[in-house]
């Protein structure tokens, strides 16, 4: 666990860099689906799958965020307090 917790929350090794920056990219490339998304007259396979893309995003950043959860030092009373939601 403490291994894992490394990745998730330190950028100090290698793994955590990694992690880091394949969450950055999904940062943009969510940015980017949104503003494609939004263009008048797609067709509704293009809006289809974009809107498949978006679903997967969402799960990703959901998954990540009990990850980040289950791996914190203090998970229950980081949870109960508002800071706590600032990660």
């Amino acid at each position: 666990m403490i291994k894992l917790r490394n990745i998730v929350e330190k950028s100090d090794t290698k793994a955590g860099v990694i992690f880091d920056l394949f969450v950055q990219f999904i940062i943009i490339f969510s940015i980017i689906v949104f503003s494609v998304e939004t263009l008048p007259n797609i067709p509704k396979e293009t809006s289809d799958l974009l809107f498949n893309l978006e679903l997967l995003i969402i799960t990703f950043f959901c998954s990540e965020y009990i990850l980040r959860f289950v791996v914190a030092e203090k998970n229950l009373s980081s949870f109960f307090h508002f800071g706590g939601w600032l990660i």
